[in-house]
């Protein structure tokens, strides 16, 4: 039992530990690079050629928004290489260890310029930071205002990134709704627009990366009390009165909206 929760497929606590890290990195990202734009705008200029947009990647799943900042990045070669190895994330913990990768030359082929490494990171971010705030990568709440009309989910979408208003499901919707006058959904856009994601509780940002590190590595059928115990020991998920309950409704609602057609 203590080694099936020590260790999930190929991922150790320890390297869930290292990915669930990130979050308060992914919370400062974007003002931090603002700020630093900001008290450097002749260099910050060089960002910001035509083209420098990622609206158009959020209608794309995840796996292919990963692929596209790879090969801009130029860490394609490095990632498929750490993928062979026996253990994937321990490799690619040693991306320091590779001179060849650390000095940015052009991305794959040596076709891209610094904006479109500055859009797909961007673009990343917006991603995540979806997922830490609703559950859902930014592509995944595209998916579900399209296919079920929900317009809510677009509204969600373009309040993490209002860049998500240049996605083709975006436009496509606007489109309609400006051919059928529709003030309801103008109002619902502006006030979109204005970035408030409302009461998302920022405490659980951890769990829900948890959650779909667990969804992704097919081990979202654990036990309940599995779940609860890894969230307790990688402090997730305060253990306190009332924990047990309010864990495995929080559980049960993930798996729910993760197995409802987008």
């Amino acid at each position: 039992m203590e080694d099936e929760v020590k260790r999930f497929g190929k991922l150790s606590i320890d390297q869930i530990r290292q990915l669930i890290q990130f979050v308060p990195f992914l919370e400062q990202a974007r003002p931090e690079l603002a700020a630093l734009m900001a008290a450097k705008p002749e260099k910050a200029a060089q960002f910001f050629k035509p083209g420098v947009a990622w609206g158009n990647a959020y209608d794309y799943p995840i796996e292919e928004q990963l692929a596209l900042f790879l090969a801009v990045a130029g860490l394609t070669d490095f990632v498929v290489q750490a993928a062979k190895a026996p253990d994937p994330m321990a490799e690619l913990a040693k991306l320091d260890d590779h001179p060849e990768y650390q000095e940015w030359a052009g991305g794959a082929g040596k076709q891209f310029e610094i904006h479109d490494l500055l859009g797909a990171l961007y673009g990343l971010f917006g991603t995540f930071e979806c997922l830490m705030l609703y559950g859902y990568y930014l592509n995944e709440l595209l998916a579900i205002a399209n296919s079920q009309g929900n317009d809510e989910a677009l509204f969600n979408a373009i309040r993490v990134d209002p860049v998500a208003i240049t996605s083709e499901t975006a436009a496509h919707r606007i489109s309609r709704a400006v051919v059928q006058a529709d003030a309801k959904f103008f109002s619902g856009l502006q006030n979109a627009l204005l970035g408030k994601t409302g009461k998302q509780a920022r405490y659980l940002q951890k769990f829900k990366v948890l959650m779909q590190i667990l969804l992704e590595s097919g081990l979202l059928d654990r036990p309940n009390a599995e779940i609860r115990s890894l969230a307790f020991e990688l402090d997730v998920y305060a253990d306190n009165p009332g924990a047990e309950k309010n864990l495995n409704e929080l559980i049960r609602k993930f798996r729910h909206k993760k197995t409802i057609p987008k």
